[in-house]
């Protein structure tokens, strides 16, 4: 089996399925794995940019955390990012890309491979690539663990024919853009007790992190998300230019703090607009299934990905036989 993309939906859904006895190959466009599970190092300052924390709703994903706690995988940031509200707030130990890491060790995994079809044959799915030194290969299920569109855009590149229902269901999906500042400083500002802030009614920044202080970071390292609203408005400002478009908006945040280093990353598909309650999506049978996952699925954020490439997974196995071997 083969599932395209190595964010916590694809590696989970492949662990699941490489468990049950399955053969699978993990493959992403990336150089790393991780997806929005994101960490960035620049010198000794250490950047969480895209998923911040999880929560934990459901047991089944409580039990999982717990497996992560024992480990000393994650620990608790807080229990909230203002007055605490009882539900806890998990980090993981050394930055988000950990656990992606983590999850990715027993499997096959390649990056730096981009998926430019996904064709339908006789009685197997073949996948081709952007570079053509790479040789097509066939599977009998795919899971595709990456944005909704993306994934339309491959089948239907390759001429693959959709339960309609459900390709309905997938046109339908659009996503948020968001721009990530990352910062450094010669000093902190004080974000609180937590050392973040989450922002709702803010109109520049919906979430501000003090990396320094969530414990990942040796030196002072800030990540700002921007609102929705904000983003589009800069979304095509060029780096340089962003800092000085900014600069009021960042003296509130930064106090007397001076900036050190400024870098921005993009990211194109940071959310779904309307998140499914479903927790995957089964978009053709034959000649094998294929399924749909990922965080715009049930209910979205970190344990909406992790539900949704667990049922993925359960979806590709109920309609395959394990490799015996």
């Amino acid at each position: 089996m083969i599932v395209v993309g190595a964010g916590l939906s694809g590696l989970i859904a492949a662990r699941q399925l490489n468990e049950a006895g399955f053969a699978v190959q993990v493959i992403d466009q990336a150089r790393r794995v991780g997806g929005r599970l994101a960490t960035r190092y620049i010198g000794q300052s250490r950047f969480d940019y895209g998923a911040q924390f999880f929560t934990a709703r459901s047991k089944r994903f409580g039990v999982e955390i717990q497996k992560w706690l024992e480990i000393g995988l994650v620990s608790e940031w807080c229990r909230g990012f203002g007055e605490p509200d009882g539900y806890p707030r998990y980090r993981v130990n050394g930055g988000m890309v950990q656990l992606a890491k983590h999850l990715a060790t027993p499997l096959e995994v390649r990056t730096g491979c981009r998926v430019s079809s996904i064709i339908p044959l006789a009685q197997e799915w073949a996948l081709t690539f952007d570079q053509p030194e790479l040789e097509p290969i066939q599977t009998d299920a795919v899971v595709m663990a990456c944005p909704v569109p993306l994934a339309l855009d491959m089948l239907r590149t390759g001429g693959a024919v959709l339960d309609a229902a459900a390709k309905a269901k997938a046109q339908s999906f659009s996503y948020h853009r968001v721009l990530a500042l990352l910062i450094t400083l010669d000093h902190a500002p004080y974000l609180g007790s937590s050392g973040a802030r989450q922002q709702h009614d803010h109109p520049v920044f919906s979430f501000i992190a003090d990396n320094q202080k969530k414990g990942i970071s040796e030196t002072p390292a800030l990540t700002l998300h921007l609102t929705h609203a904000a983003t589009e408005i800069y979304w095509k400002t060029k780096d340089g230019d962003l800092r000085s478009a900014l600069a009021e908006e960042l003296t509130a945040v930064l106090g007397q703090a001076k900036i050190t280093g400024f870098w921005v990353h993009r990211w194109r598909f940071a959310g779904p607009v309307e998140p499914s309650e479903e927790a995957s999506l089964l978009v053709a049978t034959k000649p094998g299934p294929a399924v749909l996952c990922g965080d715009a699925f049930a209910g979205a954020k970190v344990e909406g990905a992790y539900l949704s490439g667990l049922e993925a997974a359960e979806r590709c196995a109920q309609s395959q036989n394990p490799d015996p071997a």
